[in-house]
């Protein structure tokens, strides 16, 4: 069985490159709330992985900003929403859907890519 990287099954699957644009959708998680203890814990760095997080700005406005990075840089047309920092399903689902579905409405955005601990699933 060949292994296909993620990058060229969704190539194969949309015929161009698809780009993960990373968003910031201002939650939290347990650990750096204090609901399961203090301080965090060894992923809470985001920084450290993904300065370029649009964080105090909106979906659609993190969306236009890197689409237009990731098509100057890559030359990308289609795009993965990527709610990317700390737990993103640790909030009111309707909340966590006006902001999914904002993402999904921009244009060339072909996917959802969600980051969150398990503990925050219901």
């Amino acid at each position: 069985m060949a292994v296909v990287r993620f990058s060229e099954y969704l190539r194969a699957l949309f015929g161009e490159r698809v780009q993960r644009v990373s968003l910031h959708a201002g939650l939290s998680c347990p650990n750096r709330d204090g609901t399961l203890g203090e301080g965090g814990c060894i992923y809470c760095s985001n920084e450290a992985f993904n300065p370029h997080v649009g964080r105090g700005l909106g979906v659609r406005e993190q969306m236009e900003r890197g689409c237009r990075l990731a098509r100057q840089r890559y030359g990308a047309r289609a795009y993965l929403a990527y709610f990317q920092t700390f737990s993103n399903t640790y909030a009111p689902v309707q909340e966590l859907r006006n902001m999914f579905d904002d993402a999904l409405s921009f244009p060339d955005v072909v996917g959802l890519m969600v980051a969150t601990r398990p503990d925050c699933l219901t």
